[in-house]
This record gives C-alpha cells, sequence and structure tokens, in this order.
C-alpha cells in the first residue's frame, strides 16, 4: 500500500496515515520481514534519506534558527523560513531554485558524470554507473 505524500501533508494527515497503516496491517501488507506500507516522497532523495534514518532528531531546530544552510542540489527547501542572513551554500549542477537563493554556489556531478544507487517506490535499489566522463577542460 503507498500513500500519497499529499495526504499526510494535510492537517490530518497525521490521523490519515494511522487509518492506512491500519488498513495497510488488516490487508496483510505488514508482515515479519516484509513492510508493504509506504508514503510516496515528492522531494528528490527524501525516501533514500529516510532509509539511511536521515531524519530531524530531538535536538533538530527550525530553519529559522540556522545561521548556515548547505544545499545539497536540494531545491524543495522553504527559503521564506530561513533566518534573514543565513548563510545558503547550495552544491549541484543545475542551478535551480536553491542556486538562485545561496550566497555560495558550489559545482556539482551531474547523475551522468557519477556511479550510484537509487531506491525506487516499492524499496527496490538499483545501481546506476557513470554514462560519461567530466569534462578534461580547466576552467580559468
Amino acid at each position: 500500500m503507498l500513500l500519497g505524500a499529499g495526504a499526510v501533508a494535510r492537517p490530518d494527515g497525521a490521523a490519515v496515515a494511522s487509518a492506512a497503516k491500519k488498513v495497510a496491517k488488516a490487508a496483510g501488507c505488514l508482515a515479519e520481514g516484509w513492510n508493504g506500507y509506504g508514503v510516496l516522497q515528492s522531494a528528490g532523495g527524501a525516501a533514500g534519506a529516510l532509509d539511511v534514518g536521515f531524519v530531524p532528531g530531538p535536538t533538530a531546530g527550525p530553519l529559522s534558527a540556522l545561521k548556515l544552510v548547505y544545499l545539497l542540489g536540494a531545491d524543495e527547501v522553504p527559503f521564506e523560513e530561513l533566518q534573514p542572513g543565513a548563510f545558503v551554500v547550495y552544491q549541484g549542477h543545475h542551478g535551480d531554485a536553491g542556486a538562485q537563493a545561496a550566497d555560495l554556489v558550489l559545482p556539482g556531478a551531474a547523475y551522468t558524470e557519477k556511479s550510484g544507487a537509487a531506491a525506487a517506490a516499492e524499496g527496490r535499489f538499483r545501481r546506476a554507473l557513470r554514462s560519461m566522463r567530466a569534462s578534461p577542460r580547466v576552467l580559468l
């Protein structure tokens, strides 16, 4: 059972998620060694971050309290919540919203230039090999 991210983003999202999990249990989607219940994430890399335990802990503060924000290809940050004067560093390859809001932009490799792994919506991992080499040119 997959639940859309919009369903849990509603004001009653916790109740919706709880009800969906009860339905998943009743339908046999949850068993020893198998988790057939999940929430589709709307931000790239969010599912993988959750898989490795990268979630805000009890000491995490709000965005408005941060003095330094390091965005590694992240464009889904609510920039209006950042503290005025917060220093924003963006590292990526396409220069989207995160780069536009940054005080410092650092280069990053595109997916075609690096090997890696990605998790599909159903939780399967796929390995990806780089498909090209970075340009040998030296930028001056």
